[in-house]
């Protein structure tokens, strides 16, 4: 329990002044990214060495949780008092966390060395300690919690469900086909009611197993691989959308839905694209959305009705739309952050507001998170020129935050130069980590 960081909490005073945008509520030492964060082709080394997690109901004890190289920290969002540090296994690498009952799962984002183990831990929510870990853990597809189970991957090509209490492995299903690895096959799962979704991307096969026992309902040959995605790991992972009822995945032909209790095919949308890697879709609950850009610079977005296919509204025009979250939900509104602007359109399709995005740097792509009726886009880095070169992160000095009424465009704010990492939002707070640690600053009143 004992840290050694410097945390100021305002808390006292300032609760009754959230209404008072940009007031400081508390600020807490979190060590600097490195200058250099570079993403190779590879992927062997990803992100800006930071991350806020957030787990919302899951966390009964207001806990959120700030990762970097040098550990895993649970935080206090109402004061900013660190609770419990947990070094990384190995040190120097930054985890994602995962809030079960009364533990907090950690597993790595960036990964080193295929030589390194990779572990998933399970730390005692209340003080951190250590409570299990399972090494090998393949980390391009989260962990899956199911009852008193937690569904994995791992790096032999297995499906393997732990004992969520104690770590022991309870089932094991091979997954491997000829000689390919797990890392080769673009391994990923997903949860969809009580169907656990196994996507095998480079053999173009989606499975549908029960979230109970593993065991197998239904398997879908594709007519190619799936639509892959790098997950800031090691390999790329087969791209599954799901909703509580419906399963998507994409091929060089197009996008194909199914219902994932039976795994019968509901609808399919052909691509007519010359590069059919130039589309994305995004489920996000009854809606589906997809994007097709045949240049950087130009992608349409389509708006349409998960169960059946039937496109809703589209909007054209935006950059880089290519980024697996490119769409954002916020109350009844879509929110679309792109690398020059926000776009808002209400459930019709119909144009709210547009706001441009950065006051310095508009080369890159952004981070967006909302509370009632006011936006936040923060500066991410910018994309590499050509699919195969890497991205460099030298600074982040140009970052911009600035605060937007959702509904209307009317700019709240603009903040510039501060090196802001990273945001979310929760309490009626906004969490945010600049080059002078992690702050928490009041949110604007709705209007």
């Amino acid at each position: 329990m004992g840290d050694s960081l410097d945390c100021m909490a305002n808390s006292r005073g300032a609760r009754g002044i959230t209404a008072l945008l940009g007031i400081v509520m508390w600020s807490c030492d979190a060590p600097p990214p490195p200058p250099n964060a570079t993403v190779y082709k590879d992927w062997k080394v990803a992100g800006n060495g930071h991350w806020i997690h957030l787990p919302e109901a899951h966390d009964v004890d207001g806990s959120g949780y700030l990762s970097s190289f040098d550990g895993l920290r649970a935080i206090d969002e109402h004061t900013g008092d660190v609770k419990w540090t947990a070094p990384s296994v190995p040190r120097d690498q930054w985890e994602s966390v995962l809030r079960v009952a009364d533990l907090v799962l950690a597993y790595p984002r960036a990964l080193k060395s295929d030589s390194e183990p990779h572990y998933l831990r399970a730390l005692d929510a209340k003080t951190g300690n250590p409570k299990w870990q399972y090494e090998n853990f393949l980390a391009s597809s989260a962990p899956i919690p199911a009852g008193g189970i937690v569904w994995v991957l791992n790096r032999a090509s297995e499906l393997v469900s732990l004992d969520v209490a104690t770590g022991k492995v309870t089932r094991v299903a091979s997954l491997k086909l000829g000689e390919l690895a797990a890392d080769d096959l673009g391994c990923a799962i997903a949860v969809s009611g009580q169907t656990l979704l196994v996507g095998q991307g480079r053999a173009g096969i989606l499975e549908g197993r029960d979230l109970a026992t593993g065991g197998v309902k239904w398997t879908q040959k594709l007519d190619g691989p799936l639509r892959m995605i790098s997950l800031l790991a090691q390999s790329e992972a087969a791209w599954i959308g799901t909703n509580e009822k419906l399963a998507a995945v994409s091929t060089e032909s197009g996008i194909s839905t199914f219902d994932a209790a039976s795994g019968k095919l509901l609808w399919k949308h052909s691509f007519q694209l010359k590069k059919y890697y130039r589309a994305s879709f995004l489920l996000l609950g009854e809606m589906l959305f997809w994007s097709d850009y045949e240049a950087p610079k130009d992608a349409t977005l389509h708006a349409v009705e998960a169960a059946n296919g039937r496109e809703i509204w589209r909007a054209g025009g935006f950059a880089y739309l290519e980024d697996k979250e490119f769409v954002h939900k916020a109350g009844d509104v879509w929110v679309i952050p792109t690398s020059a602007r926000v776009t808002v359109f209400d459930s019709a399709g119909k144009k709210l507001a547009e706001v441009d995005a950065f006051t310095a740097n508009t080369a890159g792509g952004q981070s967006f998170a909302s509370q009632g009726e006011s936006g936040y886009t923060i500066e991410a880095a910018p994309p590499a020129k050509k699919a195969w070169e890497p991205v460099q992160r030298t600074t982040r000095e140009t970052s911009s935050l600035i605060t937007f009424r959702l509904r209307t465009g009317e700019v709240v704010s603009k903040k510039a130069g501060a090196g802001i990492y990273t945001l979310g939002i929760r309490n009626g707070q906004l969490l945010m980590v600049t080059a002078d640690g992690l702050q928490s600053t009041a949110v604007a009143a709705a209007p």
